[in-house]
């Protein structure tokens, strides 16, 4: 189990790595579309997720952390106006992916962002 794992974290690693783009600089961290945003707090354990409208748009935030772990966070209340929030204890966020879609049809995800100073 754990050499999964690590192969799936460094196959995900390379290929985020090759596609990444780095965030701007400043307090805190997020990114956003016309569906909806996500922001990381400055110290990278917190991150909100919100949908900007009742479009029957899902909207969900995909973050990993150097532990090995990769978490999805969703707007609580699925396709209308609102947002979710979710912390890390023992690490810290450092990419970010926001998805959006029709819950068990489809799913759309943006390119990861990076922290600028990994």
């Amino acid at each position: 189990m754990l050499v999964r794992a690590f192969i799936l974290s460094a196959v995900l690693a390379a290929t985020v790595a090759a596609s990444a783009a780095p965030a701007d600089p400043g307090p805190g961290w997020s990114h956003s579309t016309a569906a909806g945003s996500i922001r990381v707090s400055e110290d990278r354990r917190r991150i909100l997720v919100c949908d900007n409208k009742a479009d029957n748009l899902y909207v969900e935030a995909e973050y990993a952390t150097p532990i090995l772990g990769i978490h999805t966070v969703a707007d609580a209340n699925g396709a209308e106006w609102g947002c979710s929030e979710e912390g890390t204890f023992l690490s810290h966020i450092d990419v970010i992916k926001l998805c959006t879609g029709i819950r068990g049809v489809t799913r759309r995800c943006e390119q990861p962002v990076w922290i600028t100073n990994r």
